[in-house]
């Protein structure tokens, strides 16, 4: 009687520490225990060593400071603001796009609005979370109410 209570005590600790040890390992797969994660690749500029460009204006250290939209530029007596672009296609390493541009002049208070739409190609930097543009071309800019201005603005735009 004696080694049956026996065979059943150490049967029940042995079951208990094996429920023990699974409950442990469930715990730590938890949303609260995160699992490491495989790193993300470098961006191709980084990996290939290629030379580095300018630093663009906007930079304070080596932080980038973005300007809130819409970003403002003068030309002559206007102020044009673009506005946030939005993406139409981005196939690849292409990205064609289109953003709201307003135009008002000193004299004339009253908002122009239009359109300027460009392509671009990319390189996406998955570590840092940002998107280089390169060869960024502007393809077309379409203002209705000042058509004859529209050469112009491509131009500086």
């Amino acid at each position: 009687m004696c080694n049956r209570t026996c065979v059943v005590i150490r049967f029940a600790v042995l079951l208990s520490f094996v429920f023990l040890f699974l409950f442990c390992r469930a715990q730590t797969s938890l949303p609260d225990h995160p699992q490491p994660q495989e790193s993300l690749p470098d961006a191709p500029s980084a990996v290939l060593g290629l030379p580095q460009r300018s630093k663009p204006q906007g930079l304070v250290g080596t932080e980038r400071v973005d300007e809130p939209w819409p970003r403002k530029v003068t030309h002559g007596d206007e102020t044009i603001s673009m506005y946030q672009p939005q993406v139409e296609a981005w196939e690849g390493d292409e990205v064609r796009a289109y953003a709201a541009i307003a135009v008002v002049s000193k004299t004339h208070k009253a908002a122009k609005y239009g359109v300027v739409w460009f392509a671009a190609q990319t390189e996406v930097d998955k570590v840092n979370r940002q998107v280089t543009l390169d060869n960024f071309q502007i393809t077309r800019v379409k203002f209705p109410t000042i058509q004859a201005k529209e050469p112009e603005y491509q131009a500086f735009l």
